[in-house]
Parts: structure tokens; C-alpha cells; sequence
């Protein structure tokens, strides 16, 4: 009986462990979105964002796990620099085809600064590209709320 209870307090250890993740990647992705909206850029879905950012915290909490023989070890110094290398560089949120989906150049130079140094800065909005997008969104609303009727 005690170790069919050990056993459940571990499951439930788990999924604690799992939704604390789940919420802290979705809580990461909902302050990054901004950026690529106010940049105009594509971005996968926010499931599959939260999922990049639970992958990324899965691969550190391996990396963390050995032993101290093992962290000493050529191959696990090697994946520990290669990690650290990957957490240096923007995490690639936009789908492949991001240059074919996007008109602007300067909203292209954003993504591709991002990819490099990422040292980009947002400028101001471009108010006529802004408005154009804010009267496709309110025909969209509008026309979604006749096909409701």
C-alpha cells in the first residue's frame, strides 16, 4: 500500500512539474508575441512555440541530471557549450517561408537581424500599413458575425 502511495505522489510530483512548465513557456511566449506582431512577422503557432520553449527546459534539465563524473566528461562539457551556444541565439518562432509571407523590407530586416546579432529595434508603426490591417481585421469580425447568423 505505501508504495502504491509513493507511486501516485510521484505521478502527481510529475504532473506539477509538467503544468509549471507548460505555464511558465505559455506565460514566456505571451510576452514575446508582441514583438513579432508589432514586427509583422509570421510566427508558428502558440502551441508549437510553447512546445520549442518546454523542448529547450527538457534538454537543460537532462544536461543537469548527470552525475558528477559524468559533468566532467569531454562529451558533456561539449553538449553544455552547445547549449549554451543555442540560448545565445533568438529562438526561431516564424515558419520557413517567413520572407515570402512578408511585404515590408524593413519588418524582413527585423527577422533577419534577429537571426544574427540581434541587435534590432522596433521604429514606429507604419500608421498606413496599420490602418490597412485594422480595416481587413474589422471586415474579417464583421463578416465571421454574419456567418454566425
Amino acid at each position: 500500500s505505501s508504495g502504491i502511495n509513493a507511486e501516485y505522489g510521484h505521478a502527481q510530483d510529475n504532473q506539477k512539474e509538467r503544468m509549471a512548465k507548460q505555464v511558465a513557456a505559455k506565460c514566456t511566449v505571451e510576452q514575446v508575441i508582441p514583438f513579432y506582431e508589432r514586427a509583422r512577422a509570421p510566427t508558428f503557432a502558440k502551441s508549437m512555440m510553447i512546445k520549442e520553449i518546454t523542448n529547450l527546459f527538457d534538454e537543460l534539465k537532462n544536461l543537469l541530471k548527470r552525475n558528477k563524473e559524468d559533468r566532467e566528461s569531454r562529451g558533456h562539457v561539449l553538449k553544455v557549450k552547445a547549449f549554451q551556444e543555442k540560448l545565445s541565439k533568438t529562438m526561431k518562432f516564424w515558419p520557413r517561408d517567413w520572407e515570402k509571407r512578408m511585404k515590408n523590407e524593413e519588418d524582413k530586416e527585423f527577422i533577419r537581424i534577429m537571426m544574427g546579432d540581434r541587435t534590432a529595434s522596433l521604429g514606429p508603426a507604419d500608421n498606413v500599413l496599420g490602418k490597412t490591417e485594422e480595416r481587413i481585421r474589422k471586415r474579417n469580425i464583421s463578416h465571421e458575425m454574419q456567418m454566425e447568423k
